[in-house]
């Protein structure tokens, strides 16, 4: 074979590799069709709707970008560790959520665990950082730890269809009035480009009372046919405060998410395993993380706590029924504490004990730091039941003395009057 035929042979293979390329993108743009807002609201909520119950566990890690680009700067932990291990796992037709994060930072643990029920309210648990004893609180509502405006870290769940605030994404989309649409490819994806405005809701305090503010946002979001509509890229834009309702194209993103390695966890089901994230403010300051979820469950494979099981020792406050106690506090000991709380009700009752004593023997004795003052919600209502007779047997006592002595003057007072009469009238009968 000759050189020449050789070099054509080369052309030929290029120029039909360029013919392949060329149709195959044509192909793939083609199966892109454009789609409306509401067609895309629909295609999204298609896939959300397969995902009735979810369990997530994952780890996050703090630390910093090299280059402003998080999708080529590489990722370098924050020194001490600064990272959280957690578990997300949520029922949405019954409403039930759960949540525990391990925060390691510094050396120091910081634990909250939380979980609603879904009809009533949450239980949730806290272990602070330096301590070990665990604080409890039962409160009406869902997770605190969950709800809006409330500080927390980048949750797996903001990875995949409630990216903002834990909102839905097919809903964001019908709700919002002016959304713009447009083919673009990231990432070796083809994707649908989201630009719109959405009013982001936050709780704060004013005065001490919880008001609801909405701050206009502007977004992009890639969404991913390929991967369950899932997003490839999202970010929120810095506010323009001039006019916080015009979007301004040249606007820098202030929080950039990327989600990679994408696996199919059921048929149709796709999630990011490997997440980055980073939060830019006006100063240049920046926060930055990396999340690997570690596994994901889907429907009847999920376990969804409906309830945070307190461990012994755990001070609890039932914000319900308004009772605090302390989980732990034996049988035996809360009928030794009602006999005793007995006692000294008939002590006081009989006179036997005085008011200076009562008072001293009511006081709550000081434990040793080391040693948990042991409480059940029984134990305690016995005792605001015991300290509200012994507050009013303490308030009626001096009243009760008066009486019995204005009672005993007016006793002898009469027994000296008939005295008197029937010596006078002895004496006339004489």
């Amino acid at each position: 074979m000759s050189k020449h035929n050789m070099r054509n042979d080369w052309l030929f293979i290029i120029a039909d590799t360029f013919i392949i390329l060329f149709f195959s993108i044509s192909y793939s743009n083609a199966t892109l069709p454009n789609v409306t807002a509401t067609e895309l609201a629909d295609l999204l909520e298609y896939h959300e709707k397969n995902i009735k119950r979810v369990q997530i566990k994952y780890t996050l890690i703090y630390g910093s970008f090299e280059d402003d680009d998080i999708s080529k700067g590489k990722f370098i932990p924050k020194v001490p560790t600064w990272s959280v291990d957690a578990e997300l796992a949520m029922d949405f037709s019954n409403r039930i959520e759960y949540i525990r994060e391990d925060q390691l930072s510094n050396g120091e643990h910081y634990v909250k665990e939380s979980a609603f029920d879904g009809e009533i309210g949450t239980r949730a648990n806290t272990l602070q950082p330096g301590s070990d004893k665990w604080v409890g609180i039962i409160r009406e509502g869902p997770p605190v730890m969950l709800q809006l405006g409330v500080p927390k870290h980048w949750r797996a769940k903001d990875s995949v269809y409630w990216p903002i605030d834990g909102y839905v994404l097919s809903e964001i989309i019908r709700n919002t009035e002016d959304i713009k649409i447009k083919l673009d490819e990231i990432a070796g994806h083809q994707c649908y480009k989201i630009t719109f405005l959405f009013k982001s809701k936050s709780i704060t305090l004013v005065n001490g009372h919880q008001q609801e503010l909405y701050m206009p946002r502007f977004y992009n979001i890639w969404l991913s046919p390929d991967r369950g509509m899932l997003p490839v890229r999202f970010e929120r834009l810095r506010q323009n405060f001039e006019n916080p309702y015009e979007i301004n194209d040249k606007a820098l993103p202030e929080v950039i998410r990327l989600q990679d390695d994408f696996r199919e966890v059921a048929p149709g089901i796709w999630f990011p395993f490997s997440c980055s994230y980073i939060r830019t403010w006006s100063n240049h300051k920046s926060k930055a993380a990396m999340m690997t979820i570690n596994e994901v469950l889907l429907n009847e494979d999920a376990d969804v706590p409906t309830r945070v099981e307190f461990p012994e020792g755990t001070h609890v406050t039932d914000e319900i029924v308004n009772v605090k106690y302390t989980i732990g506090f034996t049988t035996e000991r809360l009928l030794e504490e009602a006999s005793v709380a007995a006692e000294k009700i008939r002590d006081v009752q009989k006179g036997h004990l005085q008011t200076d004593e009562l008072v001293k023997s009511i006081k709550p004795k000081e434990e040793p730091k080391d040693t948990l003052t042991k409480k059940t919600t029984l134990q305690q209502d016995m005792s605001e039941k015991v300290n509200d007779r012994e507050d009013k047997l303490i308030n009626r006592r001096n009243p009760i003395l008066l009486s019995v002595s204005v009672l005993g003057a007016s006793f002898l007072l009469f027994s000296l009057i008939i005295f008197v009469f029937r010596r006078k009238l002895i004496k006339n009968k004489t």
